[in-house]
């Protein structure tokens, strides 16, 4: 695969995703390869992990873990403009509280035990062990959470506009999805 090719789509996929994380941190997102034989995986990653944010909803710090796997297909049977694509292969998001507790975590990692996305929620009567379905989790649905269901402070530069950079990277996300729970 082109080199070139292989850096605009990771660019094109990448770019909104930073923008989007922008609204919470001047934290960066980490990409690395995995050195398997035969499979371009990439990783995403924070750049702090956790991630401290403080929730005005909690009262209290909540820490975030992020990580995303990836690889960059190419479709022939797309148009030439369009033949590049990125595809999730997993992901991990983690909430936990300031001493390191999980509150919840959205999980999709097919072929690794449960294949379909779910959520893990430490309290209540159905503790962690359980799996509850969900559809697939965006990057983009998980900081609009944090901002405006826990109600973290957007940083400096995005207070006015934090909403609209998650919509549009996520109707981005919704648009080229190949798949959906």
């Amino acid at each position: 695969m082109p080199g070139s090719t292989r850096a605009k789509a990771r660019d094109a996929f990448l770019a909104p995703l930073k923008r989007s994380l922008s609204c919470v941190t001047p934290a960066q997102l980490l990409v690395s390869r995995f050195a398997r034989a035969g499979d371009e995986v990439e990783a995403l990653a924070l750049s702090e992990d956790p991630l401290c944010l403080r929730s005005a909803r909690l009262g209290r710090v909540v820490q975030l873990q992020l990580r995303q796997q990836f690889r960059i297909l190419k479709d022939d049977r797309e148009p030439r403009s369009s033949r590049w694509h990125v595809s999730t292969c997993a992901y991990f998001y983690q909430l936990d509280d300031e001493s390191g507790r999980e509150l919840a975590a959205w999980h999709w990692h097919p072929g690794v035990g449960v294949d379909y996305p779910h959520l893990h929620m430490s309290g209540g009567p159905l503790g962690k062990a359980f799996h509850l379905p969900t559809g697939r989790v965006s990057i983009e649905s998980l900081l609009s959470l944090l901002l405006s269901e826990l109600a973290v402070k957007p940083t400096r530069s995005h207070e006015k506009d934090w909403d609209a950079i998650l919509r549009a990277s996520e109707r981005r996300f919704i648009e080229h999805r190949r798949w959906h729970a």
